[in-house]
């Protein structure tokens, strides 16, 4: 019973790993990286492109929990100045460099 379990586990671990998902992890990570240039730029704009991540980065969800738990922080949070803007993202990036995606 144990051995179907971890066998079930690896084949869960594979499906997260696949060359689609992981491509599609890097670009929305590449779109976050993108709003924090552009947060100090355009504000208005950056926080659109930022919210817009992040629900992109819902559909991550359950792969790792202290990324869910960021995304759904953030997403609660109401619009704010350029510089609580710009620490967002870098907290989301944090979170997201050491998430298991």
């Amino acid at each position: 019973m144990l051995l179907d379990l971890d066998a079930f586990a690896d084949l869960l671990r594979n499906v997260n790993n696949r060359e689609t998902l992981m491509q599609n992890d890097r670009r929305v990570k590449g779109e976050i990286e993108a709003t924090a240039t552009l947060a100090a730029l355009d504000p208005a704009q950056a926080s659109r492109l930022y919210r817009a991540a992040l629900t992109r980065l819902t559909q991550m969800r359950w792969r790792d929990e202290a990324l869910d738990q960021e995304v759904e922080a953030q997403l609660a949070r109401a619009e704010s100045d350029a510089a609580a803007l710009e620490d967002r993202i870098r907290s989301t990036l944090a979170v997201l460099g050491a998430a298991r995606v």
